[in-house]
């Protein structure tokens, strides 16, 4: 899979932490939003030689784009705390109308992650918006700590 462009920022918040997005594509916002996400918590991405990298599945269905951002994001989320799996990539995706489906790469919560796995809570739809402008795809994303 080609991976789109996209980058992610910190952005400022006053209580809770938040990251601003943009992409070339609406998928490439999944890609940055996964990005920022592990980026806030300081998580490396690289697997270790004795690593073997493990994959999650998801499926995902909403009612516009900022539906199945927040969802894919609290559910990157979900598997770290109940599954201590850090998505580190996502190998896979498919985003339709009102869904989303695809595999992310995963690896084993080291014990150095543990005290940040469960510092983020969830995504949230606080002044969610995906907007375009110029053929270039940006949002502003908050996370519940």
């Amino acid at each position: 899979m080609i991976h789109p462009d996209f980058s992610w920022e910190p952005a400022p918040h006053t209580a809770d932490l938040a990251i601003k997005i943009s992409a070339s594509s609406e998928v490439g916002l999944f890609h940055a939003g996964l990005a920022g996400l592990l980026g806030l918590l300081d998580f490396d991405t690289e697997i270790k030689n004795e690593e073997t990298p493990g994959t999650y599945q998801f499926s995902l269905h909403g009612n516009e784009i900022e539906d199945l951002l927040v969802d894919f994001l609290t559910e990157s989320i979900y598997i770290m705390e109940v599954h201590s799996l850090i998505p580190i990539r996502i190998k896979s995706i498919q985003l339709n109308v009102n869904s989303a489906e695809g595999e992310l790469e995963t690896r084993v919560v080291r014990d150095f992650d543990r005290p940040e796995v469960g510092h983020i809570k969830a995504a949230t739809y606080h002044d969610l918006e995906v907007i375009e402008i110029d053929g270039k795809f940006e949002a502003r994303i908050v996370f519940d700590t």
